[in-house]
């Protein structure tokens, strides 16, 4: 499971990245650790550069669940509140050129 995350963050497409990047928040704090350490943030910060914002969100998602190792946050349904939260703020920082 670990790999395949990992392998599809920096080799995936747009897609695999997306699922990859949802994944690595559904799993435990021990697996996020390991993959942490494997330098998946630098394809997740690739992400935050996007123009799709699905892309955007799932990125920042996992890292968050990365730093914060809250298996909460990044939990994708749509009754899940993040995803209402960030939109909003990813709109304001897309449009005000911050990120």
């Amino acid at each position: 499971m670990e790999k395949e995350v990992v392998e599809n963050l920096w080799n995936g497409d747009r897609d695999s990245q997306i699922q990859a990047a949802l994944e690595l928040g559904r799993l435990s704090r021990k697996q996020r650790h390991k993959l942490e350490e494997s330098g998946v943030m630098v394809p997740l910060v690739s992400m935050l550069h996007s123009q799709d914002y699905e892309a955007i969100e799932a990125a920042l998602c996992a890292l968050l669940s990365l730093s914060f190792g809250s298996e909460r946050l990044v939990h994708h349904s749509p009754s899940n509140n993040i995803h209402s939260k960030l939109h909003p703020f990813l709109l304001v920082v897309h449009d005000t050129g911050n990120m």
